[in-house]
């Protein structure tokens, strides 16, 4: 009789399990970086919940393009074809690459770390972003 290795489970079917059971109820997720300091600290246990809309500010987890579960700020959406979120850590000095809502597990509900000032500061970070876009599309079809 032969054994076969244990399936290492992918990325997309964490995915697909966290956001069956953030559905459902809540998911309990166990952060390991410090970007998200001094508001959640390495350690620190985050409840998760699927959520039908995102604010700026709110505090959210996904799966990123590396694979990696992510906790990181909400600070808008991208349209298109396809929405995106877009995403930043309290400690980083500029937003991440867009998310594909469907990599969004949901919003963390506990504890809850979305302070008014947060949300303020998102929707600045957000409004900066998207302006700058426009300034870079008007420039782009500017006659030279």
């Amino acid at each position: 009789m032969t054994s076969a290795a244990p399936l290492s489970p992918t990325g997309e079917t964490v995915l697909a399990l966290l956001r069956e059971g953030a559905g459902r109820g809540e998911v309990r997720i166990r952060v390991q970086g410090s970007c998200m300091s001094p508001g959640i600290e390495p350690g620190d246990v985050v409840a998760v919940r699927r959520a039908r809309w995102l604010w700026p500010g709110d505090v959210v987890v996904f799966l990123a393009a590396d694979g990696r579960l992510t906790v990181h700020r909400a600070l808008g959406y991208r349209p298109g074809r396809k929405w995106h979120l877009l995403t930043q850590a309290d400690r980083a000095a500029g937003p991440d690459r867009a998310v594909p809502l469907e990599r969004v597990v949901g919003r963390v509900v506990s504890p809850s770390h979305a302070s008014f000032a947060d949300r303020v500061r998102a929707a600045g970070l957000y409004a900066a972003r998207v302006l700058a876009a426009l300034r870079r599309r008007a420039l782009d079809r500017s006659p030279r």
